[in-house]
């Protein structure tokens, strides 16, 4: 597996320094007491993605520790999208020269993520010393310098903002090569819960030197209850491909800790919706998000065709429009469950084949759908991929 995942290094960073991006756009659902405004939109944009790229590194990392070369491929070409889609967002928001700063900054941080990935799944520990070496001398500093002069965060707090983003990574990256799961699902939560935090702060700051190009209050409550609805509901769609990667690789011993982080992150859901919607709406996402978390992890353990119809139907026919019974007369109409448990389901496909270079992008397809059903409930602008 070394000599694999070494030669899969040089490839994965020419697409993480060289890919083109798919960039956000913007729907239009009937907004609802200013949770959809520029500057609602640019908080939640950050927050999206500065949190979606942990789980691509942690996915990154998860198939250069299990030896899938195909898989290592399409997430080293996810983050390198993902990389291209936030210099597009602050280029827009803020302006050339601070993007390209952005851009300088981000791509040494993505390149240090590689290297460590590469280094903790060969176990070549001079390797991760020299990469964490250099990434404190470059990346950490680079990105509280641009914290500090274009999010205009205190010295102090930017560093230990630009800290925390690395070193989490690193937690989870280190985990996963250890095969802790317990600890490498604990410590995902807490990278992908800080890194929607550091967007959310970049979103209101930035927004609030641009008062004229974005327009809007981002702090509003409702705002804040999108920008949380929408990075929970990424976080569980990531979470129950990745729970299904465990099954579908047969690895043991991270399908208990996987299957709990999964629960625990729909239980989460439940919580938000009960928030905004009411104790009754949250109770019922309780027990409909549980049955989709079974539904989708028997999917990727059935063995036969038939097994995986069936359970399709059931996730699509039966399980989806439940779910968004539950929201009546919250836009019910609109919630597609059922096309995002069928994304889901290519998801877990692409996995099953071991060969496909798409289980990336469907991947990020199947959380932006489920994001989409956000934004609706919120009364956001939906951020969806353009071809």
């Amino acid at each position: 597996m070394v000599k694999l995942i070494g030669s899969l290094a040089v490839g994965a960073m020419l697409v993480v320094s060289c890919a083109s991006t798919a960039l956000l756009s913007s729907g239009s659902p009937t907004p609802s007491a200013g949770a959809a405004s520029p500057a609602a939109d640019l908080r939640t944009h950050l927050n999206l993605l500065m949190s979606e790229h942990v789980f691509i590194v942690a996915k990154l990392s998860s198939a250069a520790n299990a030896g899938r070369k195909t898989q290592f491929s399409s997430y080293a070409g996810l983050l390198a999208t993902n990389g291209s889609d936030l210099v597009d967002l602050m280029t827009r928001s803020i302006g050339d020269s601070g993007g390209r700063a952005f851009a300088t900054a981000w791509a040494e941080g993505n390149a240090f993520a590689v290297d460590y990935v590469i280094a903790a799944a060969t176990h070549d520990v001079a390797a991760k010393q020299a990469t964490l070496t250099s990434e404190a001398n470059a990346y950490t500093t680079s990105l509280a310098d641009y914290l500090t002069s274009h999010a205009r965060m205190e010295s102090e707090s930017a560093a230990q903002q630009a800290a925390g983003e690395a070193g989490g990574i690193r937690a989870v990256i280190d985990d996963q090569a250890a095969g802790d799961f317990a600890k490498a699902y604990s410590d995902l939560h807490a990278a992908y819960q800080h890194a929607a935090s550091l967007g959310d702060a970049m979103g209101i700051a930035i927004a609030h030197q641009f008062p004229d190009r974005l327009p809007g209050d981002p702090t509003l409550a409702s705002v804040v209850h999108r920008t949380t609805l929408d990075s929970l509901l990424q976080e569980r769609s990531m979470l129950t491909t990745m729970a299904a990667e465990s099954v579908v690789g047969g690895a043991s011993k991270e399908q208990g800790p996987a299957g709990s982080a999964l629960a625990q992150s729909s239980s989460t859901v439940a919580g938000e919706l009960g928030a905004i919607f009411g104790a009754t709406v949250g109770a019922g996402a309780q027990t409909e998000l549980g049955s989709q978390d079974t539904a989708c992890l028997a999917y990727a353990a059935a063995t036969t065709d038939a097994q995986r119809q069936a359970v399709l139907a059931t996730l699509r026919d039966v399980s989806a429009p439940r779910l968004a019974g539950i929201f009546q007369g919250h836009g019910a109409q609109k919630l597609d469950f059922a096309a995002q448990a069928v994304a889901t389901v290519q998801v877990v496909e692409a996995q099953r084949s071991k060969s496909s270079d798409q289980v990336a992008p469907l991947d990020r397809s199947a959380a932006q759908l489920l994001v989409e059903i956000g934004e609706i409930l919120t009364g956001g602008t939906a951020p969806q991929q353009v071809d």
